[in-house]
């Protein structure tokens, strides 16, 4: 099968099959498959920036290790960047933000607390932070 032996030929294939509508000589079976992986790279993508994100928001608010707060603050900004970035390109990911919000914090406090770097810090049990997507990803004061 080309899917298997040259991605990128099969792909070029598919879509001049497409943009010609012969749909009889489409890989059906294949396209709907790599369609399926797509939408859920791109959620995995969203829960991942997010986790990144909550994490260091959690890192530079709860933490001490001053020398840090730069680099925090830098992978904050850009996270920020491209959450608001994958959104605008796909706004139907709002929905499965408000859905996987609270994971994503969960993820974030579990990944800090078995760390024993960050094992002393009082990191709270309940997300501090707004869930709302506009007020987490305009925030710019964190301390």
């Amino acid at each position: 099968m080309l899917i298997q032996s040259d991605y990128a030929l099969w792909l070029d294939q598919t879509i001049e099959l497409l943009k010609e509508k012969k749909f009889d000589k489409i890989d059906w079976e294949n396209l709907i498959e790599e369609l399926e992986s797509l939408s859920r790279s791109e959620r995995r993508e969203l829960r991942n920036r997010l986790t990144t994100l909550l994490e260091h928001c959690l890192k530079l608010c709860y933490s001490n290790y001053v020398q840090d707060y730069r680099g925090w603050t830098e992978t904050i900004r850009r996270s920020q960047r491209e959450l608001t970035e994958l959104l605008q390109e796909s706004p139907s990911l709002k929905s499965y933000w408000n859905e996987i919000f609270f994971n994503c914090y969960d993820q974030a406090l579990k990944s800090l607390r078995e760390n024993s770097d960050y094992q002393c810090f009082p990191f709270p049990d309940s997300c501090p932070f707004p869930a709302q997507i506009s007020q987490i990803l305009q925030k710019t004061d964190w301390r």
